[in-house]
């Protein structure tokens, strides 16, 4: 009888080496068909990365506010020179409906909306795009809302980001790194998504869902959030930061024309405007008409509020809200036109 102390204390040595070489012999030629069968994909891949490693990159990266961005960056660069084009922040991104603005029109209309992030700054290298290639508009609608006007240092890279077309410091992926990402995605995850939080998951699915959905709707996009909760009175007051930046718009202002730009100061939902705030929110869209070299008379005449059953948060409309605002758009625009 053997005893746990007559055992072999290791199960190697209970081996012997010939056995071990040929279990590692049988093993290797199991498996070295497929690690290099593995290889070989990978390389392949890794060739499809280099292609466009900017793509898979800026998926590694960045956000779905930054692919908002570089969707209207693509634009700007590809557009057929439109009769209209829409500026400006995410307001002007949600609350005009530019299919329904050119078909009120008549009249081909565009929006390059970004974010209040992107600040005039960013807005006026968007419409530059459109100088360079001569593909200026005929009519340059600039939509502002109060959330922007007290502008954060922390927001000058995205200024940048639109100068710099969309290219943006990261470190490089090697390889086999890269191929993973590429099939992670480009492939994997265009064929499934990335959700979206909350309802915009729902409404858009992922953010290459969002991006499809602003390059077929005009530059446009929707805010599907409900349950809109009022809050504070608005502040219309402009800090340094946004009036500086100001200056960039306007200097592109002065290239199309000020008879052809109009200011649009966004609605804000009733109960949020108090007598004093509604007064300076007409004395801000003077200045900043004034800054912009604009007359007075550029100033759209769009509602300082709207019924809170118009809006899906305190600065977007909701779908219904944003059809009524375009239908106000279209007729204070349409005598406009040249």
């Amino acid at each position: 009888m053997t005893t746990a102390s007559d055992r072999p204390s290791n199960l190697l040595s209970a081996v012997s080496p010939k056995a071990l070489f040929n279990a590692l012999r049988l093993l290797f030629r199991g498996g070295a068909p497929i690690a290099l069968l593995m290889l070989v994909i990978l390389s392949l891949v890794h060739l499809l990365y280099l292609k466009d490693p900017t793509r898979s990159r800026i998926f590694r990266y960045l956000s779905v506010d930054y692919m908002i961005v570089l969707e209207q960056l693509k634009r700007a660069t590809t557009v057929v020179r439109p009769d209209v084009v829409l500026i400006g922040d995410s307001s002007c991104l949600m609350d005009v409906d530019a299919q329904r603005l050119s078909a009120g029109l008549g009249r081909s209309a565009e929006s390059l909306c970004t974010l209040a992030y992107v600040g005039p700054d960013g807005y006026a290298q968007l419409l530059s795009k459109l100088i360079e290639r001569d593909a200026s508009p005929r009519l340059v609608v600039v939509i502002l809302n109060q959330a922007g006007f007290q502008r954060d240092a922390s927001w000058d890279s995205w200024p940048a980001f639109v100068k710099n077309g969309g290219i943006f410091p990261a470190p490089r992926v090697q390889f086999p790194q890269s191929a993973l990402d590429y099939i992670r995605l480009d492939l994997v995850e265009r064929a499934v998504y990335r959700p979206l939080p909350g309802r915009y998951a729902t409404y858009y699915g992922g953010d290459l869902q969002l991006s499809r959905y602003i390059a077929t709707h005009r530059g446009s996009a929707v805010d599907p959030n409900t349950g809109m909760q009022p809050g504070s009175a608005v502040d219309y007051s402009m800090n340094q930061q946004f009036t500086q930046a100001l200056a960039s718009l306007a200097a592109v202002v002065r290239q199309i024309g000020a008879a052809r730009v109009l200011l649009m100061i966004s609605s804000a939902p009733d109960g949020t405007l108090t007598p004093e705030s509604e007064l300076q929110r007409a004395e801000t869209a003077k200045r900043i008409a004034a800054i912009l070299g604009l007359p007075e008379n550029n100033i759209l005449d769009t509602p300082a509020s709207m019924p809170n059953a118009f809006f899906s948060t305190v600065t977007h409309l909701n779908r219904r809200g944003r059809q009524v605002l375009t239908g106000d758009v279209v007729k204070m625009i349409q005598q406009r036109l040249p």
